[in-house]
């Protein structure tokens, strides 16, 4: 599991990855303050399933 940073609302840091049906990702939810986060964030084709979560846990941990 990637390491994300705190919730930039609450905090709190119960931070996990929202994942739809397919268990890709579509953005980071915090489970204490109950905030999504969407990024256009696409998965690539040729990507594994480790390259998508690493994208996504380098969007939330560069936001300022």
């Amino acid at each position: 599991m990637t390491d994300l940073k705190p919730c930039p609302f609450c905090g709190s840091s119960q931070i996990q990855f929202a994942r739809d049906g397919d268990l890709m990702i579509f953005g980071v939810y915090c489970r204490n303050c109950k905030t999504l986060v969407e990024f256009k964030n696409q998965p690539k084709h040729e990507e594994t399933y480790g390259e998508n979560e690493k994208r996504w846990a380098e969007a939330w941990n560069e936001r300022n």
